[in-house]
């Protein structure tokens, strides 16, 4: 067998327990027959959620308080039988020979596929009840590395993660929190091949098959499932399903999930991207360097108490950068060490890491780091290390790294201090009823008309574009700009001032209530038709010579603008946004807008005159008036999109 990471789990002690003394128990786990290593067998203490996996090399390491001395560690993979040491017996290295375990072909189950089908849709079914109807609270280890195939590593980055779990009878992720995290990589590194691991904190929400309910456990026409046999884990009867999409030429996952025979709950995946999955990836990102070549995935998870829960994750992914030749494995492991299940409460929002952290830019150093009361994931000393200065220097040369990666990260950096809104809003504006009558009075003597009929109550309509700018995760600045859409109205908006957000449901898919408060200008003007013109004048300062002439009558708003608004999120980037507020006017001023509507389009002129001017005259059912006859009600609503890096 192929390694693909060579990594050995084991587990520390926390900081939450007041413990003196750990016990170490390091080994290595083998098929008895072949003495092959075997990967990912659960190591555990009997009645305890201390515990941890062999990585693909078989090794193990356990540490662990020194008062579950008196129990026993058992060892358990699928198609081998347990095996229980008590710990007080144990002396040195542990070498465990696992032995297969081997059904008799007439005890082989053969299923029917219309009753397989049926056995799987029972499994999706009872997942509510298989998996906790409760949130949880985990700790769990997380590394992220990236290293040349077969070689040495180029980066390494880990986490102790503290998580928030829903309950499984939704499909809404939790909250991570980062405990400690570090990282030892080559400089450039990361620039040179453009691996950045966005969202790799989010890997024990993310990779939760069984909680997000994914495509391959929902039976339907998309995939086709074969009964393989029976298996035992951990001294339980276990199908081994076998799973492909149904289409040759359809993207998808093709691999096996093992389902608990008597309570039907899914306890490990192991499967990989097809062909058609990894061409879809490259052409979706075109303007990466990297092609991916394998990419494989493995999911346990642990019966605890009777319920199931997400135990450890394993991705791999073997990749060729295209502008250097290199082959690549970069690998995303977690292993969860810690449940917590009763009175269970949620990570404070400002304790919340950001789907878009990275943990190599938040890191201390691995060389400046104590890790010894944490879980660590340790890599295997004979195969794998991290390159020398040296040598990172000689791989940098030889490969010329290029500068854009670095240049996008910076701005990356930049724009996630940004968020941008584009909202549709309306303004209530009351208008007269009636027929209004514009006349402008030329040198000449002669003087232009307009004239117009009111309907009365309307709405001002405006699209709104807002840029945002995070002071911290709950301030912000802001700038907004709004423009009429209507062809009979021209109106526009500023406002400019401070927001203040908080979360009224930080998991799954977020809801944030804000407020803010800042000083806004409205202005809003409604057509008053277009009449013709013979001569050349002058109004609010600029010369007008065209033909046609459209005329405007409106109002100038200013003064302080309070609002408040609900984004409810619905991506990882975009939220759905329901706003509305109050603005309290200091003034109003009348305004007459005129506008040249033939000529050279990039020549054509507009002005503003206040309607006090006595060479403007406005009639309202034939009277002379020196208002608009405008009233703004103050309040506004709106809906729209808010993009949040």
């Amino acid at each position: 067998m192929k390694p693909i990471v060579l990594f050995t789990f084991f587990i520390l002690l926390f900081p939450y327990h007041s413990i003196s003394k750990n016990q170490i128990v390091e080994g290595k786990i083998c098929d008895q027959k072949t003495n092959e290593a075997i990967a990912y067998a659960n190591v555990a203490i009997a009645g305890t959620y201390y515990g941890t996996v062999s990585n693909d090399n078989g090794e193990f390491r356990l540490v662990f308080p020194d008062k579950l001395s008196s129990r026993s560690i058992s060892f358990n993979s699928i198609g081998y039988k347990n095996i229980s040491i008590s710990i007080n017996e144990i002396s040195g290295y542990l070498k465990i020979s696992m032995e297969t375990i081997d059904y008799p072909i007439d005890e082989v189950v053969v299923m029917p596929d219309s009753t397989l089908t049926s056995l799987l849709r029972r499994a999706y079914n009872k997942i509510p009840e298989n998996y906790p109807d409760y949130p949880t609270r985990t700790i769990g280890f997380y590394r992220e590395s990236l290293k040349q195939e077969d070689g040495d590593y180029l980066n390494l980055s880990e986490a102790i993660l503290d998580c928030y779990k829903t309950s499984y009878e939704n499909e809404s992720h939790g909250q991570v929190k980062i405990v400690r995290s570090r990282k030892n990589k080559i400089p450039g590194c990361d620039t040179i091949n453009q691996v950045r691991f966005y969202g790799g904190l989010f890997m024990p929400h993310k990779s939760d098959i069984v909680k997000n309910r994914s495509e391959i456990i929902k039976p339907s026409k998309e995939y086709s499932y074969k009964l393989d046999g029976i298996e035992m884990y951990n001294g339980r009867e276990v199908y081994c399903i076998s799973f492909y999409p149904r289409k040759i030429n359809k993207k998808g996952k093709i691999g096996k999930l093992y389902i608990d025979k008597e309570s039907l709950a899914y306890v490990k995946f192991d499967f990989r991207s097809n062909k058609e999955a990894l061409k879809w990836m490259e052409e979706d990102q075109p303007l990466t360097f990297l092609s991916s070549k394998e990419e494989r995935f493995v999911r346990y998870y642990e019966n605890f108490n009777g319920k199931y829960f997400f135990k450890s994750a394993f991705f791999n992914a073997k990749m060729l950068n295209k502008k250097t030749s290199y082959m690549l494995e970069m690998t995303d492991e977690y292993i969860v060490t810690e449940i917590i299940v009763d009175s269970v409460i949620q990570i404070p929002y400002s304790e919340q890491a950001s789907y878009t952290t990275i943990i190599a830019d938040v890191a201390e150093d691995y060389r400046l780091s104590d890790w010894k009361d944490y879980t660590i994931l340790s890599v295997d000393s004979n195969r794998n290390t991290l390159l020398s200065n040296q040598q990172a220097e000689s791989v940098l040369n030889r490969i010329n790294p290029p500068s854009r990666q670095e240049k996008i990260d910076k701005l990356l950096k930049v724009v996630s201090k940004f968020e941008a809104d584009l909202t549709f809003i309306s303004y209530p504006v009351s208008v007269d009823k009636g027929e209004y009558l514009l006349h402008f009075y030329l040198p000449t003597g002669d003087n232009l008309g307009f004239q117009t009929n009111s309907a009365g109550e309307s709405f001002s309509y405006q699209f709104e574009g807002a840029l945002k700018y995070k002071l911290s995760r709950n301030w912000k600045l802001f700038f907004n700009s709004s423009e009429s859409i209507l062809a009979n109205e021209k109106s526009l908006g500023y406002n400019g001032g401070i927001e203040y957000t908080v979360p009224l449901k930080s998991y799954g898919k977020r809801i944030f209530y804000s407020v803010n408060a800042g000083y806004g200008f409205l202005k809003f003007m409604k057509s008053m038709e277009t009449t013709d013109n013979e001569t050349e004048f002058n109004f609010g300062g600029k010369r007008f010579d065209s033909k046609k002439i459209e005329a405007f009558r409106g109002i100038d708003l200013n003064g302080i603008r309070l609002g408040s608004d609900l984004s409810f999120q619905i991506s990882n980037l975009w939220h759905l946004k329901i706003f509305g507020g109050w603005q309290f006017n200091f003034n109003q001023t009348e305004k007459i807008r005129l506008k040249e509507k033939e000529g050279f389009f990039l020549g054509l002129k507009s002005a503003e005159e206040k309607l006090s001017n006595e060479e403007i005259k406005l009639f309202y059912n034939e009277e002379t008036i020196s208002s608009n006859q405008f009233n703004f009600k103050n309040y506004f609503m709106g809906l729209g999109l808010k993009w949040s890096f």
